[in-house]
């Protein structure tokens, strides 16, 4: 029973962001990569599969938004999640990122328990089977949907 290792790139400009994140993640088996700017980050995007990626915004030369926008507008790498982790804590940054096609924001200090539920809800099925069970029709899908709430009859 082995578990799948997933290859997660963390970007932030403050190499003590980097290491703080990469030992929560190293806690969980990830295998993780570091870039120190975004032009780093698409360097290693290029030569690279990854499942995740930590991104911030605040980066010299090119910005996290620029790095988000790039793989968004690559059929190659759209599919790719991406979360947002910044200092910029105003709506318009968290708008922009989530209309580029950010699948999470976290503020710094970023919470553990936050960031841990925004992998969750990025990695959920990895590993698991890519072919979800198929539903008949909708008929059949409300009688399973009656029976997961209601008792057996004894």
């Amino acid at each position: 029973m082995g578990i799948q290792n997933f290859q997660v790139l963390i970007v932030d400009d403050n190499e003590i962001n980097r290491d703080m994140l990469a030992r929560r993640l190293h806690r969980r088996d990830f295998n993780l990569s570091m870039a120190g700017d975004g032009r780093e980050a698409l360097s290693m995007i290029q030569a690279n599969l990854y499942d995740l990626i930590l991104l911030d915004i605040m980066m010299p030369e090119i910005d996290g938004y620029a790095v988000l926008k790039y793989l968004k507008e690559d059929s190659r790498l759209r599919d790719i999640p991406v979360i947002m982790i910044s200092a910029v804590e105003e709506m318009d940054s968290v708008m922009k990122c989530m209309e580029i096609g950010a699948d999470d924001y976290l503020t710094k200090p970023f919470d553990p328990e936050m960031l841990k539920a925004a992998i969750n809800r990025c990695l959920p099925d990895r590993g698991r089977s890519v072919n979800p069970p198929m539903i008949p029709n909708q008929q059949q899908f409300q009688i399973q949907k009656v029976a997961r709430y209601t008792k057996p009859r004894v």
